[in-house]
């Protein structure tokens, strides 16, 4: 298989133009309705020479908002707002995937229809604070979700899955990271359920197991990958587990087994991320990267500022945005 950046790929039934691949990035520009605007079409069709481009994070419900202005996919509007975007990007010849989001107890109740509790696997309250149409609020308590209520998480997991295909997407990914929903079933310190889906790592993957069976079995052709975070002394077990419940699934599903906050590159990676950043300079790229944020706001974010700051340390066409 060759490794050229800028040569061909196939994704399943997606032949990607190359192998660069647009990051989820969070733009808080969808309107009252949590619909995108025309906006957003010409700003996702200006970034249409990546292979592929993974939107921005898009909740799958009312219920699922954590932040103002996030765009989302459950509704008829929000179906036609994002044909417009689609439509513009396979115009410019990519291919794009909508990444599919539940926030969970990151959230707060002056987000939510009716001023609702945040739900989440058990009742702990996050630190730190959520952003509101009204300024900084601090996080609630979370209502822990009743062994019930999962079937209807995964139902409107489908759903949304079905509304992108309908909406012209090539794909889905399932965010499955950064302390959201599916990664708060994944958690110890978030996770401390005694039913189905807490405990064991298998209990833990319950709920995303069958979030990317639905997601990816919709009867749609809809090619599903996921993001996930695997906490550090936990990877193997979490590897071994998610694989085996991968087998007849769908799903792309890519590890890195010693990431801190992730996906971030990890200090075993930075060899071959100069590698990379050697070979596309080589080869005309202009080469872009997240970070320089500080120390206390690194949660969350793509990439660890430490490990940017030591790449672009030998690269100094590569610069922070």
């Amino acid at each position: 298989m060759s490794a050229d950046l800028f040569e061909p790929f196939q994704l399943r039934d997606l032949t990607l133009s190359n192998r660069l691949v647009m990051a989820p990035m969070t733009r808080n520009r969808a309107d009252k309705n949590n619909a995108v605007i025309p906006l957003t079409a010409t700003y996702y069709q200006q970034r249409a020479s990546a292979g592929l481009i993974i939107t921005e994070a898009t909740q799958i419900s009312p219920e699922g908002v954590g932040y103002p202005g996030t765009p989302g996919i459950h509704s008829e509007a929000q179906v036609t707002a994002w044909q417009r975007v689609t439509a513009a990007v396979h115009a410019a010849g990519s291919h794009i995937f909508l990444q599919l989001w539940y926030c969970g107890r990151i959230s707060h109740p002056n987000l939510l229809p009716n001023n609702a509790t945040p739900v989440a696997p058990s009742a702990i309250r996050p630190q730190g604070q959520a952003i509101t149409a009204t300024g900084m609020q601090d996080y609630v308590m979370p209502r822990a979700l009743e062994t019930r209520e999962m079937a209807g998480i995964v139902a409107q997991y489908k759903r949304a899955a079905e509304l992108a295909k309908r909406a012209g997407f090539d794909g889905v990914e399932v965010h499955a990271a950064n302390g959201y929903l599916l990664d708060q079933f994944l958690r110890d310190g978030s996770n401390q359920r005694s039913d189905a889906y807490g405990g064991s790592v298998q209990n833990r993957l319950r709920l995303l197991n069958e979030v990317l069976a639905a997601t990816a079995n919709t009867g749609q052709d809809c090619t599903a990958a996921t993001r996930i975070y695997v906490e550090k002394g936990r990877a193997k077990d979490m590897r071994e587990a998610v694989v085996e419940a991968m087998k007849n699934v769908r799903v792309g599903l890519p590890f890195d087994d010693d990431v801190v906050m992730g996906p971030l590159i990890s200090s075993i990676q930075r060899e071959r991320v100069s590698g990379f950043v050697d070979r596309a300079k080589s080869q005309g790229a202009k080469i872009l990267t997240g970070g320089g944020v500080p120390k206390d706001l690194q949660q969350g974010y793509y990439y660890d500022p430490r490990d940017i700051e030591e790449v672009a340390a030998h690269h100094p066409d590569v610069r922070e945005v």
